[in-house]
């Protein structure tokens, strides 16, 4: 369904339904390799509204729960089975299989800590918790699984490399029975200067990373090292308060007004208001020259100077379109 109007405005509305849809399936014809992506809604329907200054709008008849969705993902292998199959077709199972468990992870922690909403991990106390609690725990499928870790790590705390850093404790080093209290003290600090606009020390957080992620995840942090030194960077100049910006140029005052300035342009580019307001008054035929300038200076005029300038009955077809054209496209703005 489509409408237009006289100035070329319009909006639509369109809506598209199926049934019958079958699972898709994905094909890598260079490796022969095919996967089969979770099936979709086998009915349905979709609206989109697109209005007449472009606004869109999608809506379906199906509510999607998205936290319901996620927990499938996470834990229905119909679901994660063909997004690994479809990953390993790319050469990424590995990373994927990797997010997935860390965001089991991030769940159990986030249910743990009693986490629902971003409002629950602002204070800066319950984000460090939440930080020291999945630095720990990444790798694990539990909270439970990963204190059994620690206190496995902690018996052979004294036989742990003393890692290739200088003055580093190594790799699982962080696994020690104080290591959750002691991580969560430093994290905060770290938060803390965050929120102080004070940005991120970027190596100090790398050192925690080094420090006590388990094996592992540390074995991952030395292979990638650039990357994640580079993101650390990106989130420290996203924190880290802007340059000061110098105060105002007092020798602009100085300057005469745009309309002082700039006369002779606008005058011709557009009309007197005196030399408007005496052709609006009379009942002859509008000059040309002043019409022309009213095409061009039209979008400036205010809803009120366009209302009056159309009551005039000695507009030209082409002024008087142009005119209403711009009239409705205020009226919209407004």
């Amino acid at each position: 369904d489509a409408k237009i109007n006289y100035e070329g405005l319009g909006s639509c509305a369109v809506r598209a339904t199926w049934t019958g849809l079958g699972q898709p399936q994905v094909q890598h014809l260079g490796r022969k390799l095919s996967a089969k992506l979770p099936a979709l809604p086998s009915t349905g329907s979709l609206d989109v509204n697109v209005g007449d200054m472009g606004q869109t709008s999608i809506s379906s008849d199906r509510k999607v729960d998205l936290v319901s969705l996620g927990n499938r993902l996470l834990d229905d292998e119909a679901m994660y089975g063909p997004v690994l199959e479809l990953a390993n077709m790319l050469n990424l199972e590995e990373v994927v299989a990797k997010v997935l468990s860390f965001a089991r992870v991030a769940r159990k922690i986030m249910r743990s800590e009693g986490i629902e909403g971003p409002k629950h991990v602002i204070p800066a106390e319950r984000m460090a918790r939440f930080l020291a609690r999945s630095m720990l725990e990444i790798g694990t499928d539990s909270a439970e699984e990963a204190a059994l870790s620690i206190n496995s790590v902690a018996a052979a705390a004294g036989d742990v490399d003393s890692g290739d850093e200088p003055g580093g404790l190594g790799c699982g080093a962080g696994l020690r029975p104080n290591a959750p209290a002691e991580l969560e003290g430093k994290l905060l600090e770290l938060v803390q200067n965050a929120v102080d606009a004070k940005g991120l020390d970027v190596s100090r957080m790398t050192r925690l990373l080094w420090d006590y992620l388990p094996p592992e995840a540390c074995s991952f942090v030395k292979a990638h090292t650039a990357e994640i030194d580079f993101a650390f960077r990106w989130i420290d100049s996203v924190l880290s308060p802007t340059e000061p910006t110098p105060g105002p140029d007092l020798a602009l005052a100085e300057e005469p007004t745009p309309s002082t300035k700039y006369r002779r342009e606008l005058q011709e580019v557009a009309p007197s208001a005196s030399r408007l307001y005496e052709c609006l008054e009379s009942s002859d035929k509008f000059p040309r020259g002043l019409e022309e300038k009213l095409l061009r200076a039209a979008p400036y005029l205010t809803t009120m100077q366009v209302e009056c300038v159309l009551r005039a009955p000695s507009l030209s077809p082409e002024l008087r379109s142009r005119l209403q054209f711009v009239l409705g496209l205020k009226h919209r703005v407004e």
